[in-house]
């Protein structure tokens, strides 16, 4: 058996492993983790959906009950999928634990298609499952719950492919069209709409080989796939602008920059090089010094096998495979491993300041994810140059010997019974679950501290106004006011940009006070009207997605174009 049918075979195996990872997920009942938002935000994002709003961008049951932009700077695609399980008739918590284990799942079918095309089907198996059972993976499933950063764990790989074929095409080994190298768009904007930080490092990643192709091409060796990368990242971060680009440009009216100081700033959060060999498995968070509550490991079986991959490569010699992509790979991840390390080590501290926008990376320890990455590749020469059946032989000595150590971490600390109700319930949402993560409303907005405090409606009765509420929706909201004098109203929602007021059908101005939504009203019974729109920065974005959308549908099925503008030259010549 060969080719095709074992290159089947071997994906459903990893498939089948891959159940064992997730499987804790759908024990009945629901387990603890550090970002226990996951349902909340599934639910508020599926009852926008369900109302015709897209993208989504403010939620109202969250935030305290102010109107909350999350999904204006948190990235959203997790939740998307979370949510289209919703509304398809799951349960709240099922569409959770289906959301978790998807992209579970997903990264090791990624690593699997990218490591095919490297060294064939067994090695894709072994990499799958090494990248797959990582315990780093386990710590940001059952330890932190960072869904969005897992998810864009799972996205680099298919990024890796999309480099990789370009890598193939501009040397005439490929189809030259744009369908081979999709994988490179959707990677990129995959990752981007995941997790934003992880979005930050991946771009300062592909800069690094930007910046590589540009010396090989001045230099004239080559290096002409530059163009086609570029451009398929142009279109990556097209497809997800109606995101990046508010999220970006609308951060400051935020209290996001919170986020990197006090106990989150990363100068608190190095970690040592023993801990990347071997630190205690625990369910607690990251604390200045080396008494972290949670594993920072690699996995010591991971760097022995990855050693043994270094090994090989370098006493294969000339037997080694003479394409330039195999060659490439291992002193590539090499040096991706070895630039990750280093940026999660107190030396790299200088670099933080001096890039921008790197100390919002918060935890250096997170460059494990691009490690883990690197490690899974740089196994690769354990492949080369060996009959089929040694192949399989390595491929099932990795597979179950990574699986046998590392599945125990692929378990939560506990798991208590739940009532789905207390998930959906008002006051956990606004108080309990808003609490958690609090960063998107404005500067300066008043904080509850009981649930006692919370804001009961959007526009508040008093004696010198009494409201009736006409219309009540996340986005637009109507209101009969009698006014007994002429004079400014704070409303209890929170200014951002986009809303605009209209008071019997004509626009007046609102403004900012302490946070929240305030404008003027004049004296009288009036119909008073609240809309959340689009600032020219979201409509940018949103123009910029379908755009891009439009673009790669016309290249993928109307003008299969040649996406390369210049080959290889022939070193033969």
């Amino acid at each position: 058996m060969s080719g095709k049918p074992v290159s089947i075979l071997m994906l459903i195996t990893v498939l089948v492993l891959s159940y064992f990872s997730v499987r804790p997920v759908f024990i009945k009942g629901y387990f603890p983790v550090h970002d226990d938002t996951q349902p909340a935000r599934v639910l508020v994002m599926s009852e926008q959906l369900r109302k015709g709003i897209f993208p989504v961008r403010l939620v109202d049951r969250l935030g305290y009950g102010y109107g909350y932009p999350l999904f204006n700077f948190y990235a959203p695609l997790p939740y998307y999928l979370g949510s289209l399980f919703h509304l398809a008739g799951f349960s709240l918590i099922f569409s959770v634990k289906l959301m978790f284990a998807f992209g579970v799942i997903l990264a090791a079918v990624f690593m699997y298609l990218l490591a095919v095309e490297i060294a064939g089907s067994f090695f894709a198996a072994a990499a799958a499952v090494f990248y797959l059972y990582a315990p780093y993976h386990a710590v940001n499933v059952y330890v932190r719950g960072a869904v969005g950063e897992y998810y864009a764990y799972a996205f680099l790989p298919l990024l890796g492919l999309g480099i990789l074929r370009v890598i193939k095409s501009s040397a005439g080994k490929s189809d030259h069209r744009i369908r081979p190298v999709l994988p490179l768009i959707l990677g990129l904007a995959g990752i981007l709409l995941s997790h934003n930080i992880f979005g930050l490092v991946t771009l300062y990643l592909l800069i690094i080989l930007i910046l590589y192709g540009l010396y090989r091409q001045l230099r004239k060796k080559g290096g002409c796939h530059l163009m086609q990368i570029l451009m398929n990242m142009a279109l990556g971060i097209g497809l997800s602008a109606f995101f990046i680009l508010p999220a970006f440009l609308e951060s400051h009216f935020t209290r996001v920059a919170g986020l990197s100081a006090g106990s989150n700033s990363y100068d608190l959060h190095f970690i040592s090089l023993f801990q990347l060999w071997d630190s205690p498995w625990g369910f607690g968070g990251s604390v200045p010094g080396l008494n972290d509550g949670m594993s920072f490991k690699i996995g010591k079986l991971h760097l022995l096998i990855a050693v043994l991959g270094l090994i090989r490569f370098i006493f294969l010699g000339p037997k080694n495979p003479k394409s330039a992509a195999k060659k490439f790979l291992v002193p590539a991840s090499l040096f991706l491993f070895l630039l990750s390390v280093f940026f999660m080590l107190p030396v790299s501290s200088f670099l933080y300041r001096l890039l921008p926008y790197m100390n919002f990376i918060q935890y250096p320890w997170r460059f494990l994810n691009i490690s883990l990455f690197a490690l899974s590749l740089g196994i690769a020469p354990l492949f080369y140059n060996m009959k089929n059946k040694f192949q399989a032989i390595s491929a099932f000595l990795i597979i179950f010997s990574i699986q046998g150590v590392n599945l125990k971490y692929f378990n939560p600390r506990t798991v208590h019974p739940f009532d789905e109700a207390d998930y959906k319930n008002p006051v956990n949402l606004k108080f309990t679950i808003s609490r958690i993560s609090d960063e998107y409303l404005p500067p300066g907005i008043n904080i509850p501290q009981t649930a006692r405090d919370l804001p009961g409606s959007s526009l508040p009765a008093t004696p010198e106004m009494p409201v009736y509420e006409l219309t009540g929706t996340t986005v637009f909201k109507k209101f009969m006011v009698d006014k007994k004098e002429t004079g400014p109203v704070v409303t209890k929602m929170a200014y951002f940009p986009g809303w605009q007021a209209k008071i019997d059908s004509s626009a007046v101005r609102v403004v900012n006070r302490e946070g929240l939504i305030a404008l003027h009203v004049p004296a009288g019974k009036h119909i008073l009207e609240l809309e959340f729109k689009n600032t020219p920065v979201r409509f940018t974005g949103n123009a910029i997605s379908i755009s891009s959308i439009v673009l790669l549908l016309y290249l993928l099925l109307v003008l299969p174009i040649k996406y390369i503008l210049c080959k290889e030259p022939d070193p033969s010549r």
